[in-house]
C-alpha cells in the first residue's frame, strides 16, 4: 500500500509477488487458477509474519470452495487460525440427533495443517438461527436442551478446540438490551451467564468469548449497542467465565477510516477488564474494485490491524471467509458484490493483504490519524 505521505516506498510482498506471476504467467482467472503466494523466505505469508510476531491470523474457511485443494494450499499457507461453523441448523438438526460430520472434517484439515481451531459459536440466540424444533419445544425443556448440547459439542471438541465464541449476537439490534429470542423467554434475562457456566465446566481450558457485532462506531445505535455489549462482558468477567470480547468488524473503509471509528477506546475497555480483544469476523465492503476503492480497503485494514496489535492481548484476528469468490454480504437481494476480503475472485492478494503484510511486520504499530 502507498504511503498517503507522499514518502516513496519499496513495495511490498503482495506487490513482488503480483510482478512475480504476470512474469511466470500463472495470475489466471476462473477455478482452476492456483492460490498465487509463494511459500519462500523471499515472499513472506501471512503466517510466517504472523508467527514471527507470536499471533493467531486465521478466516472462517467452511464455504463452497473449501474443498478445493486451490484454496486448501492458501489457506493452509497463509493462516495459522481457523474458524469453523457449528450452528444448529447443521449439527444438531433434531432433538436428540447431531451430525458433526463436516466440522470433524474441516476441524481435521486444521490440525493436520497446524492451524489452531476456533468453533462459532454454541448459542445464537435467535429464533430463525436455531432449528424449527428448538422453538416448538416446550420453555420448561431449555435448560436441558441446552445442557445436551454444551455438554455434546464441548466434549466432543475438548482438547481441540482453542476458543469458543459461547454466545453471539445476544444483544437486540437496537441495542435496547437482550434481543427478545425463545431462549431468553424460557430461561429469562440471565441466559447469557447460563450458558458460559455450562461451557466453563464442561471444558475449563478453552477459551470463551462473547462475539457482536455493530459496537465499533460513536454514532447513538452502535453506542447503546457497545454499552449493553460491555454490560454483559463486565458481569460474566466478575464471575470468571469469558476471557474474551470477539469483534466482528463487518464495516467500511468510510466507517473504519473515520473519526467516529471507537474501536481502540473501546478495545482498551475490554483489556483494562484483563480480557483479550479477538478480531473474529473482519470485511471491509468496497462497492467496487477500482484502484480507488482497493486502496481505501488497504488502509482499513491496516488501521484496524493497527489498533488490534496495540490492544489485543492474547486476540487473534480473522476475516470472515478466505477469498472474494464466496461472502456472506453478497447473498441473493444484497445490491451485488461487495469485495470484502483480502484475497479476490482468483484468490489473487489485494492491496488489503499487502496492507495486513505491512502491519504485521512493522515492529510496533504506530496511532494513525485517520482520513476523511
Amino acid at each position: 500500500m502507498t504511503q498517503t505521505t507522499g514518502e516513496t516506498r519499496r513495495p511490498g510482498c503482495a506487490t513482488l509477488v503480483r510482478l512475480a506471476l504476470m512474469i511466470a504467467g500463472l495470475a489466471s482467472r476462473g477455478p482452476a487458477a492456483q492460490p498465487p503466494i509463494a511459500d519462500s523466505p523471499s515472499t513472506p505469508t501471512l503466517r510466517h509474519l504472523a508467527e514471527a510476531r507470536e499471533v493467531r491470523i486465521g478466516a472462517m474457511i467452511l464455504d463452497d470452495d473449501w474443498r478445493t485443494p486451490a484454496q486448501q494450499a492458501l489457506v493452509s499457507r497463509e493462516f495459522n487460525a481457523a474458524t469453523i461453523g457449528t450452528f444448529w441448523t447443521r449439527t444438531h438438526p433434531e432433538r436428540n440427533r447431531w451430525d458433526w460430520r463436516l466440522t470433524d472434517e474441516a476441524i481435521e484439515f486444521a490440525q493436520q495443517n497446524d492451524m489452531a481451531v476456533h468453533l462459532h459459536p454454541v448459542l445464537y440466540p435467535a429464533d430463525d438461527k436455531n432449528p424449527a424444533w428448538v422453538t416448538r419445544s416446550p420453555q420448561s425443556e431449555a435448560r436441558d436442551i441446552l445442557s445436551a448440547h454444551v455438554r455434546e459439542a464441548l466434549g466432543r471438541y475438548r482438547g481441540r478446540c482453542a476458543v469458543w465464541d459461547v454466545v453471539n449476537e445476544a444483544v437486540a439490534p437496537d441495542g435496547r438490551g437482550l434481543r427478545d429470542c425463545w431462549w431468553r423467554r424460557a430461561l429469562g434475562p440471565d441466559y447469557v451467564t447460563e450458558v458460559f457456566r455450562l461451557c466453563r465446566e464442561a471444558d475449563p481450558d478453552a477459551v470463551f468469548l462473547y462475539n457482536d457485532y455493530g459496537c465499533e462506531q460513536t454514532d447513538a445505535l452502535q453506542t447503546r449497542r457497545w454499552q449493553a455489549v460491555l454490560r454483559i462482558v463486565r458481569r460474566l468477567q466478575a464471575e470468571g467465565l469469558v476471557d474474551g470480547m470477539g469483534w466482528q468488524l463487518h464495516t467500511t473503509p468510510e466507517q473504519a477510516l473515520s473519526l467516529s471509528f471507537a474501536l481502540e477506546t473501546r478495545m482498551r475497555e475490554i483489556a483494562a477488564l484483563g480480557l483479550a480483544n479477538y478480531v473474529t469476523e473482519l470485511d471491509v465492503a468496497i462497492p467496487d474494485g477500482s484502484p480507488e476503492s482497493l486502496q481505501r480497503q488497504a488502509e482499513a485494514y491496516r488501521r484496524i490491524a493497527e489498533i488490534w496489535l496495540r490492544q489485543r492481548g492474547e486476540g487473534w484476528l480473522q476475516t470472515w471467509g478466505v477469498s472474494d469468490r464466496h461472502s456472506w454480504l453478497d447473498r441473493p437481494g444484497a445490491g451485488g458484490k461487495r469485495r470484502p476480503l483480502l484475497f479476490d475472485e482468483s484468490w489473487r492478494p489485494k492491496p488489503a493483504y499487502e496492507a495486513l503484510s505491512t502491519a504485521l511486520a512493522a515492529p510496533q504499530p504506530e496511532l494513525r490519524s485517520p482520513t476523511k
